[in-house]
C-alpha cells in the first residue's frame, strides 16, 4: 500500500511468499516517490533495504475471547467525522507526529468501508481512542486492531481493555474469526486476560527513507 504520505510507516509492503519479485516491488514504489518499508515473517530472509526491528504479534479467536469486568465510570462509541480533530489529537497524544500528518493519515479512514474507530469517553471528555479494519484475504474473516491510544492521564486505568473489548465484539459479530493486533510488551499485560496469545512477529525493513530536512542556505 501506498497512502502518499512522507513517512515509510504509511507506505508499507506485506511479504507473504518467500519467492518476492524484489524487482516488480520496488518498480511500485519508483513510481509513487514515497518512503517506504517491508514487513517480513522472521521464517523469511530477504535482503531488501535495512531492518528496524521485530514486530510482536497477538491473535484473539472468538472461543477464547473473555470480556473484562467494566469498573470504570468511560463510554465506549463509534467516532465520526465531526471526532476527527479530538481522535486525531488523542493519537498525537501518544504516539507523537504532526497536526498535518495526522489529519492526512486519519480524515479519509473514519467512516470508510471496512474501518471502525471507537472513542472512550469519561464525563464527555475523551480519554482513549482505538480502530479496527475488517479484512477477508489470507487469513479468512478477520479484524486488525491498531491505534490503542489512552491520553497519559488514564494510563492504568482499563481504559485500553474497554475499547478492545467494544472493538473486539463489534468485529466478531461483523463475521470475523480472528482478531489480530501488534502489541508492545506493555500491552501483551492486559490483552492477554482478554483472550489474546503471542504468535511469531515480523522483521520490519526500511527501504527508501523520508529525506532529511535540511536548514535553508542564506
Amino acid at each position: 500500500m501506498a497512502s502518499g504520505l512522507p513517512e515509510a510507516k504509511w507506505n508499507n509492503a506485506d511479504v507473504v511468499d518467500s519467492d518476492v519479485d524484489v524487482d516488480a516491488l520496488i518498480a511500485w514504489y519508483a513510481e509513487r516517490g514515497v518512503p517506504w518499508g517491508v514487513r517480513v515473517p522472521l521464517e523469511f530472509d530477504l535482503e531488501l533495504g535495512a531492518p528496524l526491528f521485530v514486530k510482536r504479534c497477538a491473535a484473539l479467536v472468538s472461543a477464547a475471547f473473555r470480556i473484562p469486568q467494566v469498573t470504570e465510570d468511560v463510554s465506549v462509541r463509534r467516532a465520526t467525522q465531526a471526532d476527527l480533530d479530538v481522535y486525531a489529537a488523542t493519537e498525537l497524544a501518544r504516539f507523537g507526529g504532526t497536526p498535518e500528518t495526522e489529519l492526512r493519515w486519519l480524515s479519509p479512514a473514519i467512516g470508510a468501508s471496512g474501518f471502525t474507530h471507537w472513542i472512550a469517553e469519561r464525563s464527555g471528555a475523551v480519554v482513549g481512542v482505538a480502530m479496527t479494519i475488517l479484512t477477508d484475504e489470507l487469513a479468512g474473516p478477520a479484524a486488525y486492531l491498531g491505534g490503542i491510544a489512552v491520553i497519559p492521564a488514564e494510563d492504568g486505568r482499563g481504559i485500553e481493555q474497554l475499547l478492545v473489548a467494544q472493538a473486539t465484539t463489534d468485529a466478531f459479530a461483523a463475521g470475523a474469526m480472528l482478531v489480530h493486533t501488534n502489541p508492545d510488551e506493555n500491552e501483551l499485560l492486559w490483552l492477554s486476560p482478554l483472550g489474546f496469545v503471542e504468535v511469531p512477529g515480523f522483521l520490519v525493513r526500511i527501504v527508501v527513507d523520508a529525506p532529511r530536512r535540511t536548514e535553508p542556505q542564506p
